[in-house]
């Protein structure tokens, strides 16, 4: 069982709402809330979730509330996607993907200059085509970190990038930096907005900071303001610069999903004065090629068991079948492999999450109104993110190490930080939705019960939480033992969170926007010069 067939098939709609039955000594009852991918509308009593509970002292304490959420049919039916096709796996591409490859390679050599070279790796890691040469990134950036720049004097773009780049590839390094460019009563001199440049690599530079470091706390407000007043005073231009502080505002680098990012920026760079026609040519058709894995782990995904199990009513048979079908076949391939059984460890998330998924259903049966904290103690779980990467770390491949699975088992916070993050955009993306629906209570409902503040302050509160939490994970992410490949997934997953909730419920809702986007991702290649197929 493989990576790709886990992410598709976890984190399909259908399997974000999946309760498992447990072993046989759990009381835990057997139950689905909501299967998405039904072929017809489904409607979800919360009623039928909420079992005889011994500690109920009296029915009379509970309302009789029902809740009907509906779901349109998937716009992803399995024809369309076993129809998925591409003339980029032919080897006409991969050979020129081959070729143009070294000439990158190549590229990166010639740079000496470290600004240089930093913008390259900065260009290169943008474009999604990084991963390609990371061994010989790697080598410029330790050459990068152990020069002494203390005595030199550095423009703001450039110390802003030099720190971004290497924190964000784990190496260590201080705000002290930023000192240089504070007046005397310790605020940020303003007369380096002039410098747009580097207004913007300082404001993108001020999301990669740990709690505490109050330097780019302020650097964060210092630099909004003046690219606000830029982008307002420049919204026709549409040249490079523009595009980019404009993208930034919208939401920073750093949150931003690396594929969708990748696609994004391909055609930005391409407004670049500085292009360069090779490493754009090779952006392009890597993603193009790289496309065509992703349909191939989709279509794979797609292919579910049709066998039923007829004791479970029908909605609910493909859906368990598959699912636990999936797990012990995982379990049982790693302990082939590893000797080591881990279904108790899958088992245990999976119960995790169904306890969550019947703690929200009791609350909403009984008219019971969480206060703030418990509510995000329960709904970081309930988010689904730790059934996800407890199953993502026995996948991706690494040096297994027994001494790692307590930090697995108990959710340790390089799993709890996400799981966080991904709640609170969550309930901030979905709020407008499931309020009018009546819904079960979201963060900002519990807030507002709480502290009796306004919608608009609960949701200030909430954004400044989210912030906290990024940095707690930025920093986590940072000096985490476990394995930098399970570090890089975790942290995608946060962010894929900040996307597809930026603008609304991008899950449930099938909008023409987010469905553009995953047909940009998915299906549409992005425009290539030439079709050599055709020429060949």
């Amino acid at each position: 069982m493989d990576l790709p067939r886990l992410a598709s098939i976890i984190t399909s709609s259908t399997f974000t709402k999946v309760l498992l039955p447990l072993g046989k000594n759990s009381s835990f009852p057997a139950t689905i809330i909501r299967t998405l991918n039904s072929p017809c509308s489904i409607q979800c009593n919360a009623l039928n979730l909420v079992s005889n509970d011994n500690n109920n002292n009296s029915k009379n304490q509970t309302t009789d509330r029902q809740i009907v959420s509906k779901y349109e049919p998937s716009i992803w039916p399995h024809d369309y996607i076993q129809s998925l096709n591409s003339e980029y796996k032919e080897e006409t591409y991969l050979k020129q993907h081959h070729v143009l490859k070294e000439e990158v390679r190549k590229m990166l050599f010639k740079v000496e200059n470290h600004v240089d070279q930093l913008d390259l790796i900065d260009v290169l890691q943008r474009l999604g085509v990084a991963y390609h040469i990371k061994s010989e990134i790697r080598n410029i950036l330790d050459s990068i970190h152990n020069i002494d720049y203390s005595q030199k004097k550095k423009t703001l773009h450039a110390t802003a990038l030099q720190f971004r780049i290497l924190r964000d590839n784990g190496y260590d390094i201080s705000t002290d930096a930023f000192v240089d460019f504070l007046d005397e009563t310790d605020n940020f001199k303003i007369s380096q907005s002039v410098d747009i440049e580097g207004i913007l690599s300082l404001y993108e530079a001020s999301f990669y900071s740990w709690e505490g470091e109050t330097i780019l706390d302020e650097a964060r407000d210092f630099t909004w303001k003046i690219l606000e007043r830029y982008s307002f005073r420049n919204k026709s231009e549409g040249n490079y610069l523009s595009l980019l502080i404009d993208h930034s505002l919208e939401i920073p680098l750093h949150w931003r999903a690396p594929r969708w990012e990748a696609q994004w920026f391909i055609h930005a760079y391409e407004t670049r004065k500085t292009m360069n026609p090779s490493l754009l040519e090779f952006a392009k058709l890597d993603y193009n090629i790289l496309q065509t894995i992703h349909q191939e782990d989709l279509k794979h995904g797609s292919r579910w068991d049709p066998k039923i199990i007829d004791t479970l009513p029908e909605y609910m048979q493909l859906c368990f079948l598959s699912l636990y079908n999936f797990v012990n076949d995982l379990a049982f391939e790693f302990l082939k492999m590893n000797g080591f059984y881990i279904a108790p460890y899958l088992k245990k998330s999976w119960t995790d999450i169904c306890k969550s998924y019947l703690i929200e259903a009791k609350w909403y049966h009984s008219a019971y109104k969480p206060g703030f904290e418990k509510y995000v103690e329960n709904g970081w779980i309930s988010i689904g993110m730790p059934v996800i990467l407890v199953h993502t770390y026995f996948l991706v491949p690494h040096s297994f190490e027994r001494e790692e699975l307590p930090c697995i088992q108990e959710y340790c916070d390089m799993i709890r930080f996400p799981s966080t993050i991904s709640r609170l955009v969550n309930d901030l993306g979905t709020y407008e939705r499931e309020s009018e629906n009546g819904d079960t209570l979201k963060l900002i409902q519990c807030y507002m019960n709480e502290t009796r503040v306004s919608e608009k302050n609960a949701k200030e509160h909430i954004k400044s939480i989210l912030s906290l939490a990024w940095k707690k994970l930025n920093k986590e992410a940072h000096n985490s033992s476990l394995p930098q490949i399970f570090v890089g997934m975790a942290v995608n997953l946060a962010r894929m969170a900040m996307c597809m909730y930026n603008h609304g419920d991008g899950h449930t809702i099938q909008d023409s926007q987010m469905k553009s986007r995953v047909l940009s991702l998915i299906v549409q290649p992005i425009p290539y010069k030439e079709n050599l197929a055709e020429k060949n």
